[in-house]
């Protein structure tokens, strides 16, 4: 077995094969000949022949195993490293990475309309279940009214998302939390992450949703360059789909 964090494979070969000592993870990666094994030492092993088929053909086409890449390897290795199966996956930190959470916010200029204009798809996910966006007082409703709320309302609503994310994150599988995990690393908001991991979103809505979270928009706001905008939007949602791919396949 190669316990491996970081090695160049450009001239390796992956290929999956019937584990001979036939246990429950009936297959395994090999590498050059070699049960492939997370950085650690765990092998990379499943029952899932299908998604150890892709993780290879995706190694087989890379130049260096890199478990910090965005890659199923990587997802792999967190899942049997890092997550412990019933338990949240962001523990304490939830709170605080809330607090932060782009798509939570509104930038205090007139380009905060913009933003608004995307939104929509965090405002309905937070209310069917009986959540509000925390911004919704600051934009005009479809009727033209504002909505207002108490201070206490509003710290009740803020309560009710940690709670609510929290609760899902209890429920996910070992896959769901690496993939959410993997997600937060790239994306850093955990409602983008939930959503992507539980479906509610495509790939490139939580892109197009991360860009104008973090004020990466070229039509609003001009310091932007449109070549690079286009470029992040790329990467988000490249990143996206293998999260996406991880979550179906294993």
């Amino acid at each position: 077995m190669m316990a491996i964090r970081k090695k160049n494979i450009s001239r390796s070969t992956f290929y999956v094969r019937e584990l001979p000592d036939r246990t429950d993870a009936a297959y395994g990666v090999y590498m050059d000949g070699d049960l492939l094994v997370t950085p650690v030492g765990l092998p990379v092993t499943s029952k899932n022949q299908r998604g150890l088929r892709l993780m290879a053909a995706e190694l087989d086409f890379a130049d260096v195993l890199d478990v910090t890449g965005i890659n199923l390897y990587g997802m792999y290795s967190t899942e049997k490293e890092f997550v412990v199966a019933g338990r949240s996956c962001m523990g304490d930190e939830l709170s605080c990475a809330l607090a932060s959470d782009a798509v939570l916010t509104l930038c205090s200029g007139p380009e905060a309309r913009c933003q608004w204009e995307y939104y929509p798809l965090v405002i309905d996910f937070l209310e069917s279940n009986r959540l509000k966006h925390p911004c919704c007082t600051q934009m005009p409703s479809p009727d033209g009214h504002c909505n207002m709320w108490s201070e206490d309302a509003w710290d009740a609503n803020t309560r009710g998302i940690v709670d609510f994310i929290d609760s899902q994150l209890m429920l996910f599988t070992p896959s769901q939390s690496s993939a959410f995990l993997t997600a937060m690393t790239f994306l850093d908001s955990p409602i983008l992450a939930l959503m992507l991991v539980q479906g509610k979103a495509f790939p490139k809505e939580v892109a197009c949703l991360y860009l104008l979270g973090n004020c990466y928009y070229s039509k609003a706001f001009p310091d932007i360059q449109r070549k690079d905008e286009k470029k992040m939007l790329e990467s988000i949602t490249k990143n996206a789909e293998c999260v996406k791919t991880y979550v179906e396949l294993f």
